[in-house]
């Protein structure tokens, strides 16, 4: 089955309000059936983006010893300067039913400086260092700083600040590779210390996979 986006402009006649709109579907020189969803109406003459039904198209995961929906999965690391960590987003081997219908997920980060850190000393990024992440407030011992990726969130102790510069960070099927580093910014060395807690945004393909 192959899905059509359309696309279609009303002129309203000025200074007159639209009371109700009809549309009818006419199919020529074809024969079968026709679907149509998601129809959305909006102002203006640029079409703007839709939002899909993500329970059509991504389900959660299910524990088969419980049947319970695995939301988040959980790892803890000690960090000590500069980390290349690997964070799982998979079930364990001999319950993973199928692989393939694993995806992508929000990587959230939660982190406990050891110590005091000036601006600009936290920092994450991907394996090759792309989407590179930097906090440019300074953190107290014992602050909690959240780097919510499911949630976009970028908080310190609760409250949401603006002060970085980067991207959300995405965990792929299998094992995502993440620095994690503290950082003079003066000169580059590694500094200070901290918990960290990663919790992995865990999805399986909806349609198309196997239903859960």
């Amino acid at each position: 089955m192959r899905w059509v986006r359309l696309f279609g402009t009303i002129e309203a006649a000025k200074g007159k309000q639209v009371e109700s709109i009809e549309v009818r579907w006419v199919v020529e020189d074809a024969e079968g059936t026709v679907w149509v969803t998601d129809t959305q109406l909006q102002d203006g003459r640029i079409p703007t983006g839709h939002v899909p039904n993500t329970q059509e198209i991504l389900e959660r995961e299910h524990d088969p010893d419980t049947g319970q929906a695995v939301r988040y999965r959980h790892f803890n690391a000690v960090i000590r300067g500069q980390k290349m960590i690997a964070v799982p987003n998979r079930a364990e081997v001999e319950k993973e039913a199928d692989f393939r219908l694993r995806v992508p997920g929000g990587a959230d980060f939660t982190f406990w400086p050891s110590q005091d850190l000036p601006g600009g000393a936290l920092r994450f990024a991907h394996q090759y260092r792309t989407r590179q992440f930097i906090l440019h407030a300074a953190l107290k011992a014992g602050d909690e700083f959240r780097f919510w990726s499911s949630r976009l969130e970028v908080s310190i102790n609760g409250v949401r600040t603006r002060s970085y510069t980067g991207f959300y960070h995405i965990c792929p099927p299998g094992f995502g590779r993440f620095h994690v580093e503290m950082v003079d910014p003066s000169t580059g060395k590694p500094l200070g210390s901290g918990y960290l807690l990663v919790e992995v945004d865990t999805w399986l393909r909806g349609i198309g996979g196997r239903r859960m």
